[in-house]
């Protein structure tokens, strides 16, 4: 499974690319939108400037001259997951409690998460002293 996190704004695809924008056009995999809509199978879409600028099937959307390409086939793209309540660096294999909150623990969470696509979650309210805070403003791998 692959997660994209990015907004699509149809008014981004106005008017041609200028030498700063990026563009990448991801093809082949089966891209579910999250609007309860049937999955576009075989599915194209274009990321201009970290947005959803054009979408549909492979062959239909055209990329700009100098578009990184990237085969998704056999993937499945959806929409990035929140998780709005969770206990981040509690669990560790069978035991649950405060001596298993550390950071290496927390980031183990976090990095999960992102595996399986939450892009975003919220503590609620069990976390010990500054390391939550530190680790948010940190710009992680």
């Amino acid at each position: 499974m692959v997660v994209i996190a990015a907004w699509f704004q149809p008014s981004a695809a106005q008017g041609p690319p200028t030498s700063f924008q990026t563009a990448t056009l991801f093809e082949g995999a089966r891209l579910i939108s999250g609007d309860g809509g049937t999955p576009i199978e075989n599915a194209a879409f274009l990321v201009q400037n970290s947005r959803f600028t054009r979408v549909g099937r492979t062959g239909e959307v055209q990329p700009p001259a100098g578009a990184t390409r990237v085969d998704l086939t056999g993937k499945t793209v959806i929409p990035a997951l929140v998780d709005g309540h969770s206990h981040i660096g509690y669990m560790k294999h069978l035991t649950s409690g405060a001596q298993n909150y550390t950071r290496e623990n927390i980031l183990d969470h976090l990095h999960r998460f992102a595996y399986f696509g939450v892009a975003a979650t919220q503590s609620m309210g069990t976390d010990f002293g500054e390391m939550p805070f530190q680790l948010r403003d940190e710009i992680l791998a």
